[in-house]
């Protein structure tokens, strides 16, 4: 019934093929079957010995499936309410929360006494004992004929890191470089920020490689475009070894202890199939499970099918074990109402976590505050006085962008107070331009320990250059499969083509939680592709084949010796990679 309920929406098994999609739930079901039926085993074992205990350990062993039946029947019951009438156990607020634990309570109880009668009638039956172990072999034949690929991570790294500072990465979604006075706006929107820039590493030309947080988040934290990990928009999620190659990952290895602080759904490593990523997500442990890359060996849709059901059991299960309300993703991302983890609460979660050891940290940050379409200003200093009665206000983002300079004061004062700030590698990003964009510039900018490599380089960059720059400041060598380069390594080359992907906004469906897209061959969630080089930009549309081409706005003199590449050469560079990447172009 839940892959059902997957099967039939918006969801991760819609890019699949039919017989994949079909095939999920039995390879899916083996592993839970297996487990099952080694406790069962495990409980009815005393029987064996001691057969006075036989009724105990049965009636003990009745326990294990009616828990899961109870668990079952939970999700059935929320899934059903939530498809007709657009609301479920999310929307409990205070003390109601606790409503699913007593449901599931009540209903493992009836299930209990109801495995009772089923044991002296059915389950005796010798024909019914002979389905089932069909039933299951056929579910362990698909799982293990699975020819799924597994990335083997053991022996990636060259070596131990030469220092192990800290790593905090953070952004602010959808802020343009040219709203910000550290680049030049006439607006002193980012005074500490101006500041701060003078011992930090400067990158005056950044382009995104995503127009979605999403296919941006995943990129940024695996170095690959948005084509090569699957991730366009929501509910694409992580696809081949990109789920378990990426930079937390790695700095796992290294020994840091890992943390993500963002948005459920839109930029949570978890969600998107990040396995193994983070230690702690969005105010859930999310430690990564022994045997996540073994899954991927039975069909990597597996492993995330489990640990999807796993966490929307634990949504019900575990409410009151939470600070505060449950997240609203969709909430907060489209902006119809004030949202419960705003962006101060994600500082506090950031200080507590940095607090909590004194194991070297990796913490990705991503803020909320300048995201649009309309905004939320903690201070009103430019939009003083004035009504937000459209979208994008000029006033309205301003303040927005000043809001998220002070929350980076913040964070810097915090890191100067703990005397961290000298041995903390700060990184500063967007996702993506204002209203969607990746032909527009993005602040990013490296702060090292002690203010080394602090500088400028005006050559265009991409956010896919975050992860190699933070590995060689390391003293690790970046992987191959990593797309960027490392900007400690000279000047990059100023007419490089930078590739960024955007989501098709006409498939976009509201499915009485979240926003998500109606993934469609031969395209799926994908739109168009852009390209720059130097000065010059160009969008492939794909769905009518149209090929624009369009200026970019540089800092400085940066891109203007570069030449305008032929249009056709573009278009077929943008194909073959298509092709490349599992795409069939028509």
């Amino acid at each position: 019934m839940e892959w059902l309920f997957f099967a039939t929406k918006a969801s991760f098994l819609s890019p699949l093929a039919t017989g994949e999609k079909l095939l999920l739930p039995w390879t899916a079901s083996f592993p839970l079957l297996s487990a099952a039926l080694v406790l069962v085993l495990v409980l009815t074992f005393p029987a064996w010995v001691a057969p006075r205990l036989e009724k105990a350990c049965l009636a003990l062993a009745r326990g294990v499936p009616a828990l899961v039946l109870a668990a079952t029947l939970l999700l059935l019951i929320d899934n059903f309410s939530r498809t007709l009438f657009g609301w479920g156990s999310g929307d409990l607020k205070g003390i109601g929360r606790a409503v699913p634990i007593l449901l599931w309570a009540l209903l493992a109880f009836f299930a209990w006494r109801w495995m009772g009668s089923w044991e002296r009638g059915i389950g005796r039956s010798r024909a019914f004992q002979a389905v089932a172990l069909v039933l299951y072999l056929a579910s362990a034949g698909a799982a293990l004929t699975r020819t799924g690929r597994t990335a083997e991570v053991a022996d990636i790294l060259p070596g131990k890191a030469a220092r192990r500072p800290n790593i905090l990465l953070l952004g602010s979604d959808g802020l343009n470089a040219d709203r910000t006075s550290l680049f030049g706006y006439e607006r002193d929107t980012t005074p500490f920020l101006a500041r701060f820039a003078e011992e930090a590493l400067v990158l005056e030309n950044a382009f995104p490689n995503g127009a979605s947080t999403a296919s941006s988040t995943v990129s940024l934290l695996t170095s690959r475009l948005p084509t090569e990990t699957g991730v366009i928009y929501p509910p694409d999620i992580a696809k081949g070894d990109a789920a378990y190659l990426h930079l937390p990952m790695l700095l796992r290895k290294l020994g840091y202890r890992t943390a993500q602080i963002s948005v459920r759904w839109y930029a949570d490593g978890p969600d998107l199939n990040l396995q193994g990523a983070f230690d702690w997500a969005n105010s859930r442990s999310t430690a990564p499970a022994k045997g996540g890359p073994a899954l991927d060996r039975l069909g990597q849709s597996n492993a995330y099918f489990l640990s999807l059901m796993r966490g929307r059991l634990e949504e019900r299960l575990l409410p009151l074990a939470s600070e505060g309300e449950p997240q609203d993703a969709f909430k907060e991302v489209h902006g119809n109402t004030i949202p419960a983890h705003g962006d101060d609460r994600r500082l506090r979660e950031l200080f507590d976590y940095i607090g909590a050891s004194d194991q070297p940290f990796f913490v990705h940050v991503h803020l909320m505050g300048t995201h649009g379409w309309t905004f939320k200003p903690r201070r009103r200093l430019y939009s003083r006085g004035k009504v937000q009665n459209k979208n994008w206000m000029t006033d309205f983002y301003d303040d927005a962008v000043v809001d998220f300079d002070r929350s980076f004061k913040k964070v810097v004062g915090f890191l100067r107070y703990r005397e961290l700030l000298d041995d903390t590698i700060i990184v500063v990003y967007s996702d993506h331009g204002a209203k969607f964009t990746t032909l527009d510039r993005l602040p990013l900018l490296f702060r090292f320990p002690r203010g080394e490599h602090a500088g400028r380089i005006a050559a265009n960059v991409q956010n896919l250059d975050v992860a190699p720059t933070l590995l060689d400041a390391l003293g690790v060598e970046p992987p191959p499969w990593m797309d960027g380069a490392s900007l400690l390594r000279g000047r990059p080359d100023p007419c490089r083509w930078i590739v960024s992907a955007k989501y098709d906004d006409k498939i976009l469906v509201f499915n009485g939680t979240l926003w998500t897209s109606v993934p469609k061959p031969p395209w799926y969630t994908l739109r168009s592709l852009s390209v720059i080089s130097g000065r010059n930009g160009f969008t492939l549309d794909l769905p009518t084949g149209k090929l624009a081409a369009s200026p970019v706005k540089t800092w400085g003199e940066a891109g203007a010796e570069c030449l305008a590449p032929e249009p056709q050469k573009v278009r077929a560079f943008l194909l073959d990679h298509l092709r490349a990447n599992g795409y069939k172009v028509p």
